[in-house]
């Protein structure tokens, strides 16, 4: 007799695409407020960080994408914290640009750590094309006997 293929195992679900779980990490509530107020919340799972003790919380779970809305000189730091994290290191990071783009110091920043400085309307394009195509999950893993 021939394997079934996963699609006909009683343990594979057909698997839908999930809400994208997107970190915001802002310095102030209305940066929250800004980064939130374009996003349509049914297509997301939206966790916030605005201080360093929360954003290092925040690192230790799976998220889809991180978007930074900061003054410019904590910048480097919320970038070092995110990347050196273990669960965060690959996910894209957009900084919204508008309280980054004067300062000279950044412009090496962002491409080291792999961030992209974006204005608020491309940020918000840029979320909802990446969660109109949908993440995939795949099942979890039983344990025991086949």
């Amino acid at each position: 007799m021939l394997a079934r293929t996963p699609n006909q195992s009683p343990h594979y679900k057909n698997i839908s695409p999930h809400k994208s779980r997107l970190l915001l990490v802002s310095d102030t509530p209305e940066g929250i407020t800004k980064l939130t107020a374009g996003l349509d919340r049914s297509r997301f799972d939206i966790r916030t960080a605005s201080t360093m003790a929360e954003l290092r919380a925040a690192c230790r779970r799976i998220h889809d994408v991180v978007v930074i809305h900061a003054a410019s000189w904590q910048v480097p730091e919320i970038l070092k914290i995110i990347r050196g994290s273990k669960r965060l290191t690959e996910v894209p990071v957009y900084v919204e640009s508008t309280r980054i783009e004067t300062d000279l110091k950044l412009a090496g920043v962002l491409p080291h750590f792999r961030a992209m400085a974006c204005r608020h309307t491309e940020l918000l394009l840029l979320l909802h094309r990446s969660n109109a195509t949908g993440v995939q999950v795949a099942p979890k893993p039983r344990l025991g006997i086949l």
